[in-house]
């Protein structure tokens, strides 16, 4: 007979586990506040991120409201200047450009006169109507985009834009090589196309080195300048330019420094002239006195 199989032997089984409801333990204190730390320095860098952005878009908006200062309202007529015409061209972007002509009868060439950052061509009537008569040029105003009647708003590349149209429209109205003449903003474009297009001569009265170091004496915080967008770069430009130059600048001029205008004048080529106008200011007359004789002698040797 087949012996019998052996009982199952109930007490070496393992009993089935017990199941319990059990909580995991806290973390240590330490884990927790590494945790709260992290979660804090997340929130922090973004806050620092977005208060930079927010900086950074208002350093640009300041920027442009206080580099360009245009108005649109004349000051005053062009009829009340004899012998003078309004004339409308275009720029090389197609915008529709102001500008008024100050045609001399005997004129022994043309000038183009870039204006600065503020109002627009009719508050320079009285200087193209003086140097016109002085110096026996006919003279050629315009305005900049977004000022007074030209179309558009301003901008950095638009000065140079339409400052190349401008010089176009004058050699075709003189039919000859104008001279350019640039004013404290206006010395910027003026530079910029002298060094494209070789003009007879080049004028710059209290011109700006470049837009950093004017970023300096406005707000001087280290570093000011390589946050800046725009650049105004006359000092690396004039060195590119064999034309004859003269630079005039006020010895107490509290808006574009003095060193300004030597900086621009010591990185200039030969033939160069510079005049240090003693005891002027930014805004003082510039159609009488020593700046006019500066003027007139430089022409008189071209």
């Amino acid at each position: 007979m087949p012996s019998p199989e052996p009982a199952p032997d109930t007490e070496s089984r393992d009993p089935d586990p017990v199941k319990t409801n059990s909580t995991p333990s806290p973390a240590p204190p330490e884990k927790g506040l590494r945790a709260f730390l992290r979660r804090r320095s997340v929130r922090i860098g973004l806050r620092v991120v977005i208060y930079v952005g927010l900086g950074l878009l208002l350093l640009r908006w300041l920027e442009t409201r206080m580099t360009f200062l245009p108005a649109k309202e004349w000051s005053q007529s062009l009829s009340s200047i004899a012998d003078s015409e309004e004339v409308f061209f275009e720029s090389e972007d197609g915008l529709r450009l102001s500008g008024a002509w100050f045609p001399h009868s005997a004129a022994k060439g043309a000038i183009v006169f870039c204006h600065g950052n503020a109002g627009n061509l009719a508050d320079r009537l009285h200087i193209a109507n003086a140097w016109r008569r002085q110096l026996g040029y006919s003279v050629f105003l315009f305005d900049y985009r977004g000022y007074g009647k030209s179309e558009g708003s301003p901008s950095e590349s638009g000065l140079l834009k339409d400052t190349r149209a401008a010089f176009a429209e004058a050699a075709r109205l003189g039919s000859c090589t104008p001279i350019l003449a640039g004013r404290s903003l206006g010395s910027v474009p003026a530079v910029l196309v002298a060094r494209e297009t070789a003009p007879l001569a080049l004028i710059l009265d209290s011109p700006i080195a470049d837009a950093g170091k004017m970023a300096r004496k406005i707000l001087p915080i280290p570093g000011i300048e390589w946050l800046v967008s725009l650049e105004l770069d006359n000092l690396s430009n004039i060195a590119h330019i064999a034309c004859p130059i003269l630079v005039l600048h006020g010895d107490r001029d509290n808006v574009v420094p003095f060193d300004h205008g030597k900086m621009v004048f010591d990185q200039a080529n030969d033939p160069k002239r510079f005049v240090r106008l003693r005891g002027m200011g930014h805004n003082d007359l510039r159609t009488a006195g020593a700046p006019m004789r500066a003027v007139e002698d430089f022409v008189a040797d071209l």
